[in-house]
C-alpha cells in the first residue's frame, strides 16, 4: 500500500524531489522481502538524485541498499546448494563494490562526509580488506580528534587487524577524550593488553569494567581466565563488552 501511494504521487508529480525520495525509502525498507525491491529502490534515488545532483545523501542511500542486499544473501548462503551459494556469493560482492562505487561518489560531493566514510570502512571490512577500511576511519578521526567514539572504532579496527600497539594508544585515547568514563573502550583495553602479553594491567582495567557492571558473567570468566594465567577469551566466543556507562557508541558491523 506505501509503494501503492508513492507511485501514485509520482505520477502525479514526477518532477517533486520528495516523491522519488519516498519510493527509495519504502522499497528500501522492504529489500529482501519485495521482488526486485533493491533495484526499485536504487532507481528511485537516482531519479531524485537527477533533480538534486550535487546532494550527496543520494548515493550514499543507494549504498545503503547494496549492503542491504548483500546481508540478505550472505543469509541465504548457509542453507543453499552448493551452486546456489556460489552465485549468492558472486552477488554479494557485486553489491558490496556497488556500494564502494556510490560512497565514494558521496565522498567527493562531500569529502567530510562522516556517515559516508563508516559505511565504507564497513563495507570494505565486507569485503576483507581491512587496510582500506582502518584508511577510512583513520581520515574521520583526523577530522574529529575529540571524538571518544570514533577513537573507539579506529582502535577496533585496529584489534581485528592485530595491530595491538596502534590498538591501544586509540583505546587509551577514547578514555582520556571521555574523561576515563567509557566502559567499551576500556573493555577493549583489558582485551588488547592481554593480547600485548601484560595480563597484570589488563586486568586493572577489566576489574574497573566489572565495577559497573557486576553481574556480567562474560567479564567474570574472562577475570577468571586472566588470574589464571590463560588468555582472556578462553572458551569464549563473544567478545561484545556488556553495556556500561560514558561515551558510547554504536561499532561497526
Amino acid at each position: 500500500n506505501a509503494a501503492r501511494a508513492t507511485n501514485v504521487a509520482v505520477n502525479i508529480n514526477s518532477k517533486e524531489l520528495q516523491n522519488w525520495l519516498q519510493i527509495g525509502r519504502v522499497y528500501e525498507q522492504v529489500v529482501g522481502i519485495a521482488d526486485n525491491a533493491e533495484n526499485i529502490a536504487v532507481s528511485a534515488y537516482d531519479k531524485a538524485q537527477e533533480l538534486d545532483p550535487f546532494n550527496p545523501s543520494f548515493p550514499l542511500a543507494q549504498a545503503r541498499v547494496y549492503t542491504t542486499f548483500s546481508d540478505v544473501l550472505q543469509n541465504k548462503i548457509a542453507s543453499a546448494s552448493a551452486i546456489e551459494q556460489q552465485e549468492f556469493a558472486s552477488s554479494r560482492i557485486d553489491a558490496l563494490n556497488s556500494a564502494v562505487e556510490k560512497l565514494e561518489e558521496a565522498i567527493e560531493l562531500k569529502d567530510d562526509y562522516a556517515t559516508a566514510r563508516f559505511l565504507l570502512a564497513s563495507t570494505y571490512k565486507k569485503l576483507g580488506n581491512l587496510d582500506a577500511a582502518i584508511a577510512q576511519i583513520q581520515k574521520i578521526a583526523k577530522d574529529n580528534p575529540r571524538d571518544a567514539n570514533i577513537a573507539l572504532q579506529l582502535g577496533l579496527f585496529y584489534y581485528q587487524s592485530e595491530n595491538f600497539s596502534l590498538a591501544r594508544g586509540e583505546f587509551e585515547r577514547a578514555l582520556d577524550i571521555a574523561n576515563n568514563v567509557f566502559g567499551n573502550a576500556r573493555y577493549f583495553l583489558a582485551l588488547t593488553y592481554d593480547k600485548l602479553g601484560d595480563s597484570g594491567t589488563a586486568i586493572q582495567h577489566m576489574e574497573k569494567v566489572l565495577q559497573d557492571n557486576q553481574d556480567s558473567e562474560l567479564v567474570k570468566t574472562i577475570l577468571v581466565n586472566l588470574r589464571a594465567g590463560r588468555p582472556a577469551l578462553t572458551g569464549l566466543e563473544d567478545v561484545t563488552p556488556p553495556e556500561t556507562g560514558g561515551a558510547q557508541g554504536p561499532t561497526l558491523p
